[in-house]
């Protein structure tokens, strides 16, 4: 089992998170919005994927102090293809 950190609680972030905890990781996600974090800490449920649900293991997190104590960090972006923006 590996400890890894994922910062961003959007779609991209969270559909990792979930993969990873399904696949036996120890997963923390951190999101600098608070609200995001309580809604997704207390519904277990993203609301831009309402029909994935989200592993009870996994873990979030508001703190950026906790952040990478003994996780591997990955962060998960949206790019839509024009580097210009």
């Amino acid at each position: 089992m590996k400890r890894i950190g994922i910062l961003g609680a959007g779609t991209w972030g969270m559909a990792l998170a979930r993969m990873l905890t399904v696949s036996g990781n120890d997963v923390l996600v951190w999101s600098a919005i608070e609200k995001e974090i309580d809604d997704l800490s207390t519904t277990r449920v993203h609301p831009n994927l309402p029909q994935m649900k989200i592993p009870e293991e996994l873990r979030f997190t508001k703190s950026h102090r906790g952040r990478g104590q003994g996780h591997r960090a990955g962060h998960a972006v949206h790019h839509d293809g024009d580097p210009c923006r």
